[in-house]
């Protein structure tokens, strides 16, 4: 945990104290300042205040993603919502995975689908370490989205993690890697298939043969360290 003396900075001083000490105005405003490029160097501040805060500050979060869904501001929140539920591993707050599905519902609606990638990604923080199942739907549209208008940069290996990661932890190994039919089946799939391939490879957290209630070592290991933090936050 971070004390005001940690911080030699003024402005990360002033931002960090406001925010953890401030009313809910207060925490309001400065959730809303993690999407302003004008207040990129408190960031890191603010993120720390709101995480020591987090029980109070997770519905404040959620209202600034509805009210901002389609803007910087939405998906920088959006991510702040996946960082919350990534340090929080299996000890996560029951409101944040509702919540985003409600932000990514909201985008489908508006028909930003460009907007989806950041609320996604979240989400598939929330199903890194134990599966979601409540999540799957929305993980199965977005590769349908994907699928239908994707591009081939090379920039876009980021949103193979999004999608599929959740998908992985929900669905298994032997589901997941039967997706390849289905990507196979686009016209000039190379260099998709390439990026579905790389992305097995990278896979650590889940090990080949996991299939969902499984529990991997390394998930254990991050719920025994949360335990230990969440006693030194008590």
């Amino acid at each position: 945990m971070n004390s005001s003396a940690d911080w030699t900075d003024e402005s990360d001083r002033v931002a960090y104290e406001s925010t953890l000490s401030g009313d809910l105005g207060t925490l309001k405003r400065s959730i809303q300042k993690l999407g302003d490029d004008n207040f990129s160097d408190i960031h890191y501040a603010i993120s720390e205040a709101v995480f020591e805060r987090v029980v109070e500050a997770v519905p404040v979060m959620l209202e600034v993603l509805a009210e901002n869904v389609e803007n910087r501001i939405g998906q920088k929140v959006a991510y702040e919502l996946g960082e919350v539920a990534y340090r929080q591993k299996l000890q996560q707050d029951p409101r944040i995975v509702p919540g985003l599905l409600r932000g990514y519902e909201q985008l489908e609606q508006m028909g930003r689908l460009d907007r989806l990638w950041p609320v996604l990604g979240a989400i598939g923080e929330c199903v890194r370490y134990e599966p979601k199942p409540e999540a799957q739907p929305v993980v199965e549209r977005s590769i349908e989205y994907f699928l239908r208008d994707r591009s081939l940069d090379e920039d876009d290996s980021f949103i193979f993690t999004y999608m599929l990661g959740p998908y992985l932890v929900n669905r298994g190994w032997k589901k997941t890697l039967a997706l390849r039919e289905r990507f196979a089946q686009e016209p000039e799939p190379e260099v998709l298939l390439e990026k579905f391939d790389n992305f097995l490879e990278e896979q650590t957290h889940v090990e080949p043969g996991y299939e969902p209630g499984d529990l991997t070592c390394a998930a254990q290991g991050e719920a025994e360290l949360a335990a230990k933090q969440a006693s030194n936050l008590a």
